[in-house]
């Protein structure tokens, strides 16, 4: 079993790229506070989101912005600039919630309104037969 949930706030605004073949992705990472102490410092996850997750993770999100990721916890191996061999491991998103914003209530809100229906189609593109 492969299954990570993790929530925390983005530590910088995510950046929209696309892959050489056309796919949509994005990376970013979250500051996830640990449960055991207030004092100790957060741990920080990286996270990966392809084509739709990754438009609107961009679309929606920004530094400082609160969201609960579900997803499997994905390990690859690179070369670095120097050319060794190095190993990422990072979340691979599958489902995101919106959580909230610590800046506005009201904006919080209408931004989960109109979010909601983009998010729907997210999660429904699981289940289409492609």
């Amino acid at each position: 079993m492969n299954s990570i949930d993790i929530m925390g706030r983005f530590t910088a605004d995510p950046e929209l790229k696309t892959t050489p073949s056309g796919k949509a992705v994005t990376t970013f990472c979250v500051a996830v506070p640990k449960n055991y102490s207030r004092d100790e410092k957060p741990n920080y996850i990286d996270c990966v989101a392809w084509e739709k997750r990754a438009e609107t993770i961009c679309k929606n999100f920004h530094k400082g912005k609160m969201i609960a990721i579900s997803g499997e916890l994905e390990t690859r191996m690179y070369e670095d600039k120097a050319g060794k061999s190095r190993k990422a491991v990072e979340v691979r998103v599958e489902k995101f919630f919106f959580c909230g914003d610590k800046d506005n209530k009201e904006t919080t809100k209408a931004s989960q309104t109109s979010a909601e229906s983009t998010f729907s189609a997210v999660e429904m593109e699981d289940e289409l037969p492609f």
